[in-house]
């Protein structure tokens, strides 16, 4: 005889259903390796206290891009489906996904866009 499944309330339904929808981000190599080069020259330049800050700022971008779908600009000029917000110095580059963001590049202000994407 198979065993029995108990039935879930409404309220554990919901609640599950709620923890499939929750959004996230993802960064691409490229956009890891700038996170890697903007932490060790904020550490060489800056130190400890503003390593942590900064870093922190850029990640609770991406969490704040991940929740809220109408956060930053669209970059078509620079490429087609791209989205950006301006945090610190840097441009965070990013596409819109059904799960949340993919994080693209993070580059400095300075930088062009057109050459690095």
């Amino acid at each position: 005889m198979p065993a029995r499944v108990p039935k879930r309330s409404t309220s554990q339904r919901e609640t599950s259903t709620a923890q499939h929808e929750k959004r996230g981000y993802e960064l691409r190599r490229k956009a890891e390796a700038d996170m890697e080069k903007i932490g060790d020259y904020t550490l060489k330049e800056h130190g400890d206290a503003q390593l942590v800050t900064y870093l922190g700022l850029l990640n609770n971008a991406f969490r704040n891009l991940a929740a809220d779908s109408t956060l930053g600009k669209k970059a078509d000029d620079i490429r087609k489906g791209y989205f950006r917000l301006h945090v610190g110095h840097h441009m965070i580059y990013f596409k819109r996904k059904k799960t949340g963001v993919e994080i693209v590049r993070v580059l400095h202000e300075r930088m062009s866009p057109q050459r690095h994407l």
